[in-house]
């Protein structure tokens, strides 16, 4: 297995070990590549005073890469760690790559390039193609280096055409990058004409394209050192560079940055204190069409959606919008070489990293902003080998496809009034919709069904400006209503909200919404555990103890501060065999009504393997089961609520239970739960003409009201005898009374 020299750039305190003037030519003679075991937070500081250089930018337990100078390796020894060498002399790789590099021939996708040859391919582009493609610079670099980009655009398509943003090498060593959007331009310039698919996006949208965010940071990692990671701040006392992927004003000094000039992961004294991101910032507020964006990074093959600052999503609609196109892009790249990216929010599903740009593109700019880090998912890192430079690109080019189809045909759903989750019985609800897309006139509908019958259709009124109004018939108490919205776009895509429709609905139920049952785990409420061939992992109700870097949750989801967790140990909370199962008291939902399960969940699991958080629900206090939902690794706290009825009858012995699974025990998974409630949706009972005292029979305790109140003025109310409801009690209402006198009421 080959293994990359270039991570080292990633050492922790790189000043005290790497020189960083121009000019310095930084060798690795004789340096060991070390995998080694920290089960600790000690251990990880006894490491780090072996050595500095450790290969990630997150620091953790587990399995960790280091890099130990020369003479330093009886100091591991006498840590009494276990460890692996991985390479003997870091520098052989180093010089591998170069010589790939000089003496690989073959195409432009074939090898790395320089900034200038980078350049001179634009220009090459820009010349076959003038009429689609312009070459610009976006804004100079803290030495006075153009940062050149390339717009790209068809003559057609409509007026103010949306944009999509693809930027690479924010980071000088992730030399895997800046290829991607060099070959998203070859493909689009050199296939418009044959390629129809190609043709109508670029007819319908703009690309930006920018290959070399930080080209100071990168020229330097071609002359000085291959391993380094920031721009070149000089931050004085002979530290140098800032990390421009924290630098982003979104959640800027957060987790996951660093206040240490030294630090890999320095944000610089203030958010766009650096004049890369600045200029990237400026241009984007300059281009308000740009409605998505995606920087590429590498590596490890993972799909990044925000948020990269926390571990929580974005809120719905755009939650499930995001999942959506994550799962599509994942598919995409998939299909074209069989390499699988991990695809997830990126604070849970990488580590926190506050101050990144795909958040701030989509926090502050409303833009749906992504991360794509690519190949490899391990090893050899950074120092991608050149004959994997054209696939990677190929299956990422899959990947943008999918985000260029989406935005040129992107469909914004507003409801200024919000969406009724319960429905007033035997009356109308109409609903106030804001639609803003390019769609096609008189294709906006509202659909529905009852009580899952088969969905009606039926048209929105056009209230003038993108507003739009839509009605649901009214229903009888206890009705169960399931409803979306669809547009067809000009294109002749269907965009619905929510999205996913029909397979998703929005959903409500007529009459009056009470609580049955609501835990937010801060005391106990009758929750057990039972394990299954669980070796470690176990749930168990608490605050978050764990500091995400294993993928557990930093906080609950409703910040009353507890929740379920399994294991919930600092540094290695994560289940080991199992399932491990918990399992709800049982509740009586025998009454009338439409119930309603709602929960937070988190799980995550870092292989993409075969492991679930399984959601079951019973009705037979746990003699068998029905699967609500099998929730795959990836993500962090998502809220979900389902229907009871959906799933099994209502009865007095109802139980929910989860279960969490890494059996084969081969992965990192961690699982939550928070914010459990349990709803009802019920209706007042049905009047019962002359049972004046309201228990359900209409005797002589009735009589003895209605006679108490006799020639009396009433407030037209039937429980006083005012049985016509004309305003008095009087022999009318006797006679009507009598007349029932002795049923039972229904």
């Amino acid at each position: 297995m080959r293994v990359s020299a270039v991570l080292i750039v990633l050492a922790v305190g790189a000043g005290a070990v790497f020189a960083q003037n121009p000019g310095d030519q930084v060798r690795y003679d004789q340096h060991k590549l070390v995998r080694v075991t920290l089960p600790s937070e000690p251990d990880i500081r006894a490491m780090l005073a072996v050595s500095e250089l450790h290969l990630a930018c997150r620091l953790g337990t587990g399995e960790q890469l280091f890099v130990v100078p020369p003479g330093r390796i009886e100091a591991l020894n006498a840590t009494g760690l276990a460890y692996v060498v991985v390479s003997e002399n870091v520098q052989d790789l180093i010089d591998q790559e170069r010589s790939a590099i000089q003496t690989r021939g073959g195409a432009w996708f074939d090898t790395f390039h320089t900034r200038d040859e980078i350049n001179a391919y634009i220009d090459t582009l820009v010349a076959l193609r003038p009429d689609l493609a312009t070459k610009g610079a976006i804004g100079q670099s803290l030495e006075g280096r153009d940062i050149f980009g390339i717009r790209l655009t068809g003559p057609g398509g409509p007026a103010g055409k949306p944009a999509v943003l693809f930027n690479a090498c924010q980071h000088a060593r992730e030399w895997a990058s800046p290829p991607v959007p060099m070959y998203i331009a070859d493909q689009f310039i050199r296939n418009y004409d044959t390629d129809p698919q190609l043709a109508s996006l670029l007819d319908g949208l703009t690309l930006y394209l920018v290959p070399v965010v930080n080209p100071d940071g990168y020229v330097y990692t071609w002359t000085s050192n291959r391993f380094w990671r920031k721009n070149r701040r000089n931050n004085g006392g002979g530290l140098f560079g800032v990390d421009l992927n924290r630098n982003w004003a979104m959640g800027w000094g957060g987790e996951g940055s660093s206040s240490n000039p030294d630090s890999e992961t320095y944000r610089g004294t203030a958010a766009f204190s650096e004049p890369e991101t600045q200029a990237l910032r400026d241009f984007i507020l300059a281009h308000p069409e740009i409605r998505a964006h995606i920087d590429f990074h590498s590596y490890s093959q993972l799909i990044l959606s925000p948020w990269g600052f926390s571990t929580g999503e974005p809120d719905e609609p755009d939650r499930t919008i995001f999942r959506q196109l994550n799962d599509a892009v994942q598919a995409a790249i998939l299909g074209v070489h069989g390499e699988f990216y991990v695809a997830g929010p990126a604070g849970a599903t990488l580590y926190l990293a506050a101050g990144d740009m795909p958040d701030w593109t989509y926090g502050e700019r409303g833009a749906l902003g992504w991360t794509i880090e690519l190949r490899p998912a391990g090893t050899p890192g950074f120092e991608l080998p050149p004959e994997e430079i054209r696939p990677t690109v190929e299956e990422n080019f899959a990947a943008i496809l999918v985000l260029a189809d989406y935005v040129a045909n992107q469909v914004d759903f507003g409801f200024p009034n919000g969406l009724p989750e319960t429905l007033a019985p035997g009356q109308a609800t109409t609903i106030a919709v804001d639609i803003d897309g390019p769609i096609a006139a008189g294709s906006e509908s509202l659909f529905y069904r009852v009580d899952g019958g088969a969905f009606v259709e039926t048209s929105l009124t056009d209230l003038g400006g993108g507003a739009y109004e839509g009605m649901l018939p009214g229903q009888s108490c206890l009705a169960s209503v399931d409803y979306y919205f669809q547009v067809t776009t000009q294109a002749g895509a269907d965009r619905t909200s929510p999205p996913g429709a029909p397979g998703s609905a929005h959903s409500a139920a007529a009459g009056d919404l009470s609580d049955v049952f609501r835990d937010d785990f801060e005391a106990d409420l009758g929750w057990s555990v039972q394990n299954v061939a669980l070796t470690d992992g176990a749930w168990n109700r608490g605050v978050p103890a764990g500091a995400g870097d294993r993928g557990d949750p930093t906080s609950d989801y409703d910040g009353s501060g507890a929740c379920y967790l399994t294991d919930n140990a600092p540094g290695n909370s994560d289940v080991d065999g199992g399932p491990t199962r918990l399992v709800s008291p049982a509740f009586d939902l025998s009454a009338p009504g439409v119930y309603r399960v709602g929960y937070a969940r988190w799980f995550q699991n870092d292989d993409g393997d075969e492991d679930r958080l399984a959601v079951e629900i019973s009705n037979d206090n746990g003699g068998s089961w029905t699967l609500v939902e099998s929730v795959p690794g990836g993500g962090g706290w998502t809220w979900t609520r389902i229907n009871v009825a959906d799933y099994v009858a209502p009865t007095s012995q109802v139980v929910v239970r989860f279960s969490a699974t890494d059996n084969p025990n081969d992965s990192v998974t961690e699982a939550g739960i928070d914010a459990f409630e349990l709803t009802v949706v019920a209706c007042d009972a049905a009047p019962c003409p002359g049972d004046l005292n309201g228990d359900g029979d209409r005797d002589l305790a009735d009589l003895s009201v209605l006679l108490s109140n006799f020639g009396a003025p009433s407030g037209a109310s039937d429980d006083d005898g005012d049985m016509d409801g004309d305003g008095d009690v009087d022999l009318a209402d006797l006679s009507q009374f009598l007349a029932l006198f002795g049923e039972a009421c229904a």
